[in-house]
């Protein structure tokens, strides 16, 4: 914007100056909002459902209560920028969200009916995802068939799925 003062260009950037302002509000919200150190995930999940209730959302939640609170920020963070992402960048109409335990790990499955033409991997919200994954000694994938789809792993015990 300090360069490019001459229209039409400084009231494109004006704006997505302001989308951008938007956004980083709602993540500082959501962040403010998760360091509750007693929420309950599920409820925190189906409340996030009922706030995209544009999109069809498919849940499947088969987790205990015995997660740590580390990994209850990272998922309900990243299914929070991950329906941003949908809502900004995608033509979805129906979403699938997973959450599963097993005996040595958890898994996130978040994915789209969407077109996807490709991936934008230097993203600050997907690197944000997988900052947050990495942080929990997890894998996260991307993949952009049959729509979006966002693959996480992480083990019950740091550092056991490298």
């Amino acid at each position: 914007r300090a360069e490019y003062k001459e229209e039409p260009l400084a009231s494109k950037l004006s704006q997505i100056g302001q989308t951008l302002d938007e956004s980083m509000n709602q993540v500082r919200s959501s962040v403010h909002n998760l360091h509750n150190e007693g929420f309950d995930l599920k409820e925190k999940v189906l409340e996030l459902q009922v706030e995209f209730e544009q999109y069809s959302i498919d849940l499947e939640y088969d987790l205990s209560e015995m997660i740590s609170k580390e990994v209850k920020y990272c998922f309900l963070a990243i299914l929070k920028e991950a329906m941003i992402n949908i809502k900004k960048h995608s033509n979805a109409t129906k979403v699938n969200w997973m959450l599963r335990e097993h005996a040595e790990f958890y898994q996130l499955m978040i994915n789209d009916n969407g077109v996807v033409k490709g991936i934008k991997e230097s993203g600050i919200g997907l690197h944000n995802m997988e900052n947050r994954v990495l942080e929990q000694g997890g894998t996260i994938h991307f993949s952009i068939e049959n729509g979006f789809r966002i693959f996480i792993t992480i083990p019950k015990h740091k550092g056991e799925l490298k």
